[in-house]
């Protein structure tokens, strides 16, 4: 998108960030819409924003911002080409009735069984290590939840690292993978599998090019500690596959603390392994 001034409001340069988000009648819709979004830094990137939105909202809260976005475009070009300006509440109430509709559709549509993906253990001598990320944002607090198990599903370490003045929830998931990556040095392992359910963070450590995110330092340096073990592998799994790490990151979040259970697990987290380890020998 150009850097032309904006044709609707003369108020801002026609980019992106301008359009779906600073735009008066953007700012409008997404108000209507109980959404309220930060400004962005000068050096962020409008897509990891949007990646970063798909990670941590809702199904339901994702679909509304989807919608809204396609919206918002179509109202910016009908205004350019047909000359029609639509206003904030006029772009809301389409939104919520375009919705409306679908929600009615899908009721008439065949229901599909859709397959969860489940925690597998890997071959020998192979070691998964798990992380996941809570994260408080009006406090600005996180903790790392991270979990190593090997081919008989045996835990090697599980460890939770409490943090202050973390950014966002984007910086809170790139910490833990960072995280796993250490202490599994630390630990002597040598094949590795990192597992986590931030598609963004492990896409970021799967591409051979340069990050330039809020998260570059922890990218860059994940990817440069992975050349030191025998082999690393960067795989995105789902929440439910992620089930002990994203426990453990959430306790250790609730208690402010970093905790070594290399023998001593809670009991909702033993609970998780031992529900796991019956699956992976069923």
């Amino acid at each position: 998108m150009g850097s032309a001034i904006c044709r609707r409001c003369h108020n801002g340069p026609e980019s992106s960030e301008h359009v779906f988000k600073e735009c008066p009648i953007a700012k409008e819709t997404w108000s209507m819409l109980g959404f309220n979004w930060p400004s962005q830094e000068d050096n962020s990137d409008f897509s990891d924003w949007l990646n970063n939105i798909f990670e941590l909202f809702s199904f339901n809260q994702c679909r509304t911002i989807a919608c809204a976005l396609w919206v918002l475009w179509n109202t910016r070009n009908i205004f350019i080409h047909e000359g029609e300006l639509k206003s904030g509440s006029q772009t809301t109430a389409f939104i919520k009735n375009y919705i409306r509709e679908l929600d009615r559709l899908s009721l008439s549509l065949p229901t599909m069984r859709v397959l969860i993906s489940r925690w597998d253990a890997p071959t020998d001598p192979w070691v998964k290590i798990n992380f996941d990320a809570a994260f408080k944002k009006e406090l600005k607090e996180s903790c790392s939840g991270l979990v190593a198990r090997n081919a008989r599903s045996e835990v090697i370490f599980a460890k939770t690292i409490f943090h202050m003045n973390i950014p966002s929830a984007f910086a809170a998931e790139a910490m833990a993978c960072l995280q796993a990556i250490r202490v599994g040095l630390l630990q002597g392992l040598r094949k590795v599998k990192v597992e986590g359910d931030s598609r963004t963070v492990i896409r970021k450590l799967q591409e051979k090019v340069d990050d330039r995110s809020e998260i570059e330092v922890f990218i860059q340096d994940s990817k440069y500690l992975s050349f030191d073990f025998e082999s690393c592998v960067f795989r995105f799994v789902s929440r439910e596959a992620n089930k002990v790490a994203h426990l453990f990151a959430n306790e250790g979040l609730q208690k402010n603390e970093t905790t070594y259970l290399q023998n001593t697990l809670t009991s909702s987290v033993e609970e998780a392994l031992n529900e796991e380890r019956r699956r992976v020998k069923s």
